[in-house]
């Protein structure tokens, strides 16, 4: 199952492509536009090192962007390195290069250093000019006060359930689930909440039998504050539910609820698409019964979203869930494994 889900994440890349940002064109003579174009200007000049005209990526998540400068250029000193912010910049056979350095305004000031076979060190400034910088800021900050986001998805889901002294189960269905998120304090705390129904099923092996689940979690998050971006880390806990709806009622469990425990880890890919996983754990119980964490439910998933403007996203997910019990002395399990595509705003 690893092996699948590895190959279906790593497929739908090829779905998305990075967004970056090229100059604008500029008729000549067009003085009021050329003011609007990208610059580098070399403050100080090095033999040997010359520049391109620089691209842009954004990074953005619903609580920063980070503006990038993708630079590129040649380095044809020979027996030399060259260096940005303490790290060796990789050079080509013929000594381009590109590298990546954060914007702090419409005009940021880098420095590059360069260091012989002999050890000599030597450093050139460089001015890179990002005229939107502001523009891309005030954007981000009129849907960066958007504090709801929903989210609804619909996809495949794979069962097999096992429960004493019954036959057991499998199916194919059609799942929908919907999201709801709410930062509270921004850009730490959230609010939660997931629901799923299985709509329609597609193939079962008993025939004119149906199994329909439904489940509802709510959980409040807080979000690492040493977990710097590209990476966001946030631990969440809260309270679940979920039940069965079983044709003439032969088999299936009803109103299991309880705590749970679901951290999140996400990390920023390029400059809109960003990789996340989640774990959860809950123990659960019939109603309000005294629980054990013999009985629980554990449940893990991958998703890869792609962000749009003023908060909107499409995503494709894989999310694998085990529920492990025993009720009056029957024993109940169940293994899923769903995929599903989204949408949110």
């Amino acid at each position: 199952m690893p092996k699948i889900v590895l190959i279906f994440l790593l497929s739908s890349l090829s779905v998305f492509a990075f967004a970056a940002e090229s100059p604008l064109a500029v008729a000549p003579g067009n003085k009021k536009a050329e003011e609007l174009q990208p610059a580098i200007k070399e403050l100080k000049k090095i033999e040997g090192l010359t520049w391109g005209l620089p691209k842009f990526e954004l990074q953005e998540t619903r609580e920063e962007l980070r503006i990038f400068a993708s630079l590129d250029g040649l380095f044809t000193q020979e027996d030399s390195n060259l260096l940005y912010d303490n790290q060796l910049i990789k050079l080509g056979p013929n000594g381009e290069f590109n590298f990546k350095a954060l914007l702090s305004g419409p005009k940021t000031t880098i420095v590059v250093t360069i260091i012989d076979v002999l050890g000599a060190v030597s450093t050139q400034d460089v001015e890179i000019s990002y005229p939107l910088w502001q523009n891309k800021w005030d954007e981000f900050k009129r849907y960066k006060g958007k504090k709801h986001f929903i989210s609804a998805s619909t996809g495949l889901s794979i069962l097999n359930y096992r429960e004493s002294f019954q036959q057991n189960f499998s199916h194919k269905a059609i799942t929908l689930k919907l999201s709801y998120n709410h930062f509270i304090f921004p850009p730490n705390w959230e609010l939660g909440g997931t629901a799923y129904y299985t709509l329609a099923s597609l193939l079962s092996d008993q025939p004119g039998v149906g199994m329909r689940f439904l489940g509802v979690n709510s959980r409040l998050g807080y979000a690492l504050p040493f977990v710097k971006l590209p990476w966001r880390a946030t631990i969440m806990a809260g309270f679940y539910y979920t039940t069965t709806f079983v044709t003439g009622n032969q088999f299936g469990f009803e109103n299991l609820m309880g705590p749970q425990i679901f951290p999140v880890v996400k990390r920023l890919i390029g400059s809109r698409d960003s990789l996340g996983a989640y774990f959860k754990f809950s123990p659960v119980g019939k109603g309000f019964s005294l629980l054990t964490f013999s009985n629980r439910e554990v449940a893990f998933g991958l998703n890869l979203t792609r962000s749009f403007n003023r908060g909107k996203s499409a995503s494709l997910s894989v999310d694998l869930a085990s529920l492990d019990l025993v009720i009056d002395g029957i024993r109940l399990i169940s293994n899923s494994a769903s995929f599903s595509i989204g949408y949110g705003w």
